[in-house]
């Protein structure tokens, strides 16, 4: 990801710190969406636990709330702003500007999802990447005679990923 970042940078003519903070963007939206299915196939799973259960829809909750809070970052950076100042209180001085700067290139890299059509559209679109790629593993489970639910799917992309990671 750093080298597709620098890529991009060079390519775009941007600051290295901004396009890394559009790739930041993207993992995030994939970890939000792999936390939701790891959810719902443990609230959807057949002979489950209670505990297991409530887990799922604690998962499926945690990741709508960080979806939620990126969509308030982007937003309101100013409020991100504030909370980089607050945190960057005890970092010594030249350190703290150095990050500050860097902030400000995220900041930039940033602003074509701010806007809320554009952050939808973006949420959207992997929303829809997800689906296809949750229909692949469905389908291959069928194609090799696996009649099982969608659940089964979702539990074989969520770990197919997680092993990739």
């Amino acid at each position: 990801e750093i080298v597709r970042a620098y890529v991009a940078a060079r390519t775009l003519a941007v600051r290295v710190a901004a396009a890394l903070a559009s790739i930041v963007v993207e993992r995030l939206l994939d970890v939000i969406v792999l936390a939701s299915v790891l959810g719902i196939v443990i609230v959807s799973g057949a002979r489950m636990s209670s505990g297991l259960g409530q887990a799922g829809f604690w998962m499926t909750m945690i990741a709508l709330a960080t979806l939620a809070l990126a969509a308030v970052g982007l937003r309101f950076p100013h409020l991100v702003g504030r909370s980089v100042d607050v945190l960057l209180r005890r970092v010594p001085a030249s350190l703290a500007a150095s990050l500050r700067d860097q902030m400000a290139a995220a900041a930039t890299g940033l602003a074509a999802v701010s806007a809320p059509a554009s952050y939808s559209r973006i949420v959207l679109f992997s929303a829809l990447q997800w689906t296809c790629m949750l229909g692949c593993a469905w389908l291959s489970l069928r194609a090799v005679g696996l009649d099982l639910p969608p659940t089964a799917a979702m539990a074989v992309l969520a770990t197919t990923l997680i092993g990739m990671s």
